[in-house]
């Protein structure tokens, strides 16, 4: 039986939700940081090159971007993808896909919609680092977000990234949330970029991607979002209720304030950090 915090939470999401999950993105006065666990590729990709395009539409003189850290950070990967971003005919464009690594492949579809942004005001940004040890990749993530984007300013006169461009960061959840997960004083990449004056919208984004296991013994990765209740009680597992509600189509909530029910519960087994003071919505691909 569900608890009450259970209840109101799938409430909050009702009351809250956003079906045109494109449109609350580029309404966003901010850079997007996508908070994720790291599955589900086919259904990002297509996401995210709807941003690009929807960014495509709209009037703006500014460059903007897609960031991930799927992308590493190093001279091989910069010019894959810039060759492929810049290509101009199908030759061209065949030659740089086999450039690209196989991190960057399964988002081909965004760097085509970068390909053919209007004035080439859209970049791609490799903000991956091969650093393993969890909190050292919050610095070196961030040191190779900021090594992205000066590389391409040094390259790209007219269409310089500012904090002014609408851009967006896939990140994993635990170097996206606004503090750090265990409550440790190491800052998180998105607390770094926050100090340095980058306003944030943070949205964890899930998507529809359970998981399993084949034979012999292979274990696939699937979504997962569980939250403890403040306090004590039983883990609440989001992720059954966030397709439940979707009914096969994207939606998108927020979650800030001090009354809503997400500002009682936390990442399972971490701090007592409210989880509406980790992110602020959460989006959802069915």
């Amino acid at each position: 039986m569900s608890s009450q915090l259970e209840k109101d939470l799938e409430a909050h999401l009702v009351a809250n939700q956003n079906r045109d999950v494109v449109k609350y993105v580029l309404q966003q006065n901010a850079l997007v940081v996508f908070a994720e666990i790291h599955v589900g590729r086919p259904k990002k990709a297509p996401f995210f090159a709807d941003i690009v395009k929807g960014l495509s539409r709209l009037a703006s003189h500014h460059t903007h971007f897609h960031a991930s850290e799927h992308y590493i950070n190093d001279a091989a990967n910069q010019v894959a993808v810039q060759n492929y971003v810049w290509a101009d005919d199908p030759r061209s464009v065949t030659r740089a896909r086999r450039r690209l690594s196989e991190f960057v492949l399964p988002y081909e579809p965004v760097l085509d919609a970068a390909r053919l942004f209007p004035g080439h005001r859209y970049a791609i940004l490799c903000a991956g680092s091969y650093e393993t040890d969890g909190d050292a990749r919050h610095a070196a993530i961030y040191s190779a977000f900021n090594a992205s984007i000066n590389r391409h300013n040094s390259l790209h006169s007219l269409n310089q990234i500012t904090q002014l461009g609408k851009g967006n960061f896939l990140l994993g959840e635990f170097h996206a949330t606004r503090q750090h997960t265990n409550g440790r004083a190491i800052p998180t990449t998105a607390m770094r970029l926050i100090n340095d004056g980058w306003n944030l919208h943070i949205i964890r984004l899930t998507v529809n991607t359970p998981g399993g296991s084949t034979a012999p013994l292979t274990i696939v990765p699937g979504e997962s979002l569980s939250l403890d209740p403040i306090g004590g009680g039983d883990t609440i597992e989001l992720f059954p209720m966030l397709n439940r509600l979707a009914a096969k189509k994207p939606f998108v909530a927020d979650l800030r304030g001090d009354k809503s029910p997400f500002a009682q519960v936390k990442i399972e087994g971490g701090a007592d950090i409210p989880y509406n003071q980790m992110v602020d919505a959460i989006l959802h691909l069915p």
